[in-house]
């Protein structure tokens, strides 16, 4: 899978959660890189591709979904990420797309996965 079908990926997420929640979510993407050109790396290294949070009645739960791709595996930065999520309590998942057929079954999953939260 390309960085297209990550990005699709992470999209589709996204406009899931916003969709399934409506008002009741507020949900972001994180971006992070290099620029190779202008050798410059952005965004906070190791977060999450999708931050979010849902809102109760008294209060907000925050979330964060790493989306991977293919083969793709955790980095060092974003296993520290998630174990810093742990420790804080901060509802996280990985969400791992091992094809372009399996998209809908990881979307699927990550919607039940935040309704647990509410």
């Amino acid at each position: 899978m390309t960085q297209q079908s990550h990005s699709r990926a992470v999209n589709q997420i996204v406009a899931s959660i916003q969709s399934s929640f409506a008002s009741k979510a507020f949900v972001m993407k994180q971006v992070n890189g290099f620029d190779g050109s202008r050798k410059l790396r952005y965004g906070v290294p190791g977060t999450c591709d999708i931050r979010g949070y849902l809102y109760g009645d008294a209060l907000a739960i925050p979330f964060e979904i790493e989306v991977k791709t293919g083969t793709g595996r955790l980095e060092r930065a974003q296993a520290a990420w998630l174990r810093l999520c742990a420790r804080l309590h901060v509802p996280h998942r990985i969400a791992s797309v091992h094809s372009d057929d399996d998209l809908d079954r990881v979307v699927s999953d990550t919607i039940t996965w935040l309704r647990s939260f509410t």
